[in-house]
């Protein structure tokens, strides 16, 4: 993958890289027929039909989703996948944020796979990752508690072992797409007290498993998400009791590789779609794409763009090394994007007026997936939180 630098675009504007990553043959055509699928498929009507009549989620569109292989695009070869690994994730999550797609491809594909496939005996992994990579499961990434906040190590729901089953007891809160999953992924404490890595195992639970409670609700962005009690709940243990800290902070980290390209994707959309207001209405007379101080705030907006891309290219190509290094940059560039999303997004609807925050117009709808996305898996703050503490270490 190569990386070549491109002058800044003049106004009129065009949306395009300045910092341009080369893709593979294979990659590329993978992005084509993402784009190609959301442009065609996926319009605002679509989009609203899916969040207000469908409870967010369209089987069919879901159906066609898998049909394609994008499922299958990160599983190993060995399990019936394609095996394009991490950047493959990025290339899918830019072209579905781009058109808000809310179908559960990051809570399945990502979330739920990736602890699977690091972590999984053979069995498990025979049996789930075909599964997945032909979209005939879908699965959710249970993780945070009441209090917890993004302290993970908090944790405090328990796991306990009678003769050859483990039982669940304790509470989740605001596990996404668990609506419409079919397993849950669930991090739980199996040994050692709450504020300690050590002892944390991950568990598979059928969604429909005798003790769980849930309650579903909607979410700012019009996804769906579910609040969990666990009772008692028999699961299944994927790993080694008590040693699961590294695997979630490879599926953590490699989950914002995923965020980071979904927002450079939406922020994409965001940018496209002030820079066509502003070339179509008028005010005194002339178009609002004339007037300089407009076209600074887009210019900057563009900047904020270019420089989350780039970004996020950098934390997919990261997945692969070290884990010190890993969540470096996974951190680095969730905090820088975060900002960049709520700049973006933001502005836009300044740009727009009034109407920026109206349900009928999809750029208010933009600026709310942006503001979730920064909220996943850690905010700005906590990233930059993250990154002094290291810092401070070294």
């Amino acid at each position: 993958m190569r990386c070549n630098a491109t002058s800044s675009p003049s106004w009129p504007l065009v949306i395009e890289n300045l910092m341009q990553f080369t893709l593979t043959d294979e990659q590329h055509q993978l992005r084509e027929a993402v784009t190609r699928f959301v442009r065609d498929r996926y319009t605002f009507s679509a989009w609203r039909r899916c969040a207000r009549e469908l409870d967010g989620f369209d089987a069919d569109t879901w159906e066609r989703i898998a049909s394609l292989g994008w499922t299958a695009a990160a599983v190993p070869e060995a399990y019936g996948g394609l095996g394009m690994g991490p950047v493959a994730h990025a290339v899918i999550h830019e072209s579905l944020g781009a058109g808000l797609v809310l179908e559960p491809f990051w809570s399945s594909a990502v979330m739920w796979a990736e602890p699977l496939r690091l972590a999984g005996t053979e069995a498990q992994k025979s049996t789930w990752l075909p599964r997945i990579a032909d979209g005939s499961v879908r699965g959710a990434f249970a993780l945070l508690e009441p209090d917890t906040r993004y302290d993970w190590s908090a944790i405090a729901c328990r796991a306990r072992q009678e003769n050859d089953r483990w039982l669940l007891q304790g509470r989740k809160l605001a596990v996404l797409d668990a609506p419409h999953a079919h397993q849950l992924m669930v991090v739980a404490r199996s040994s050692g007290s709450p504020g300690e890595l050590a002892g944390l195992s991950l568990f598979r639970v059928a969604a429909d498993a005798q003790g769980l409670a849930r309650k579903d609700f909607r979410t700012v962005d019009e996804r769906r998400a579910s609040d969990l009690s666990l009772e008692s709940v028999q699961a299944e243990l994927v790993g080694v009791a008590g040693d699961a800290a590294g695997v979630v902070e490879h599926t953590m980290d490699l989950g914002i590789s995923a965020l980071c390209a979904e927002a450079v994707g939406v922020m994409a959309s965001t940018v496209e779609a002030t820079v066509a207001y502003l070339k179509t209405r008028h005010q005194f007379g002339r178009p609002l794409a004339q007037f300089q101080v407009l076209r600074h705030r887009v210019a900057d907006m563009v900047m904020a763009l270019e420089q989350s891309r780039s970004l996020a290219m950098r934390c997919a190509l990261s997945m692969g090394d070290l884990p010190q290094e890993r969540a470096r940059v996974a951190a680095a560039a969730k905090a820088q994007i975060g900002s960049a999303g709520r700049f973006i997004g933001e502005s836009a609807v300044q740009l727009h007026g009034g109407i920026g925050v109206t349900d009928e117009l999809q750029i208010g709808h933009f600026m709310k997936r942006l503001l979730a996305i920064d909220i996943l898996l850690g905010d700005t703050r906590h990233h930059l939180a993250r990154m002094a503490r290291r810092e401070a270490v070294l």
